[in-house]
C-alpha cells in the first residue's frame, strides 16, 4: 500500500545474486478503498487457495489473481519508504490459518 492510495504486489525468491530477487507481479495501482495520507491505518487480507491469491484491504475485495511460483515457504511483510519522513509503521497482528 502507497501512501497516496496505490497498492503493488512484487514477489521475492532466493536466486538473486544477493540472496534475493524482486519479481513485479502487479504495477502500482490506486483503488477507491485505500486511505490515503498521513496517519492512515489501513488493514490487509491475503487470502491462498489452491493456485490464487486475493487480496484485501480494509475488507474490500481488491484483486484475486494466479499464482503457481511457489508451492511451501514463508510470509512476511517488506515495509519502505520511497520519500516520507518521518516513517512509521505499526504491524499490530500477524496470523495464517492452515485448513
Amino acid at each position: 500500500i502507497t501512501c497516496d492510495g496505490g497498492y503493488f504486489l512484487d514477489k521475492w525468491d532466493l536466486s538473486g545474486p544477493k540472496g534475493s530477487q524482486k519479481h513485479e507481479i502487479l504495477g502500482d495501482t490506486p483503488h477507491h478503498a485505500i486511505l490515503a495520507g498521513y496517519g492512515q491505518t489501513n488493514r490487509i487480507g491475503v487470502l491462498t487457495y489452491g493456485n490464487k491469491l486475493a487480496f484485501y484491504i480494509n475488507g474490500t475485495h481488491i484483486i484475486e489473481l494466479p499464482e503457481s511460483t511457489f508451492t511451501s515457504g514463508y510470509f512476511g511483510a517488506f515495509i519502505r519508504s520511497d520519500s516520507a519522513e518521518p516513517f512509521t509503521i505499526y504491524i499490530d497482528e500477524a496470523s495464517y490459518w492452515i485448513d
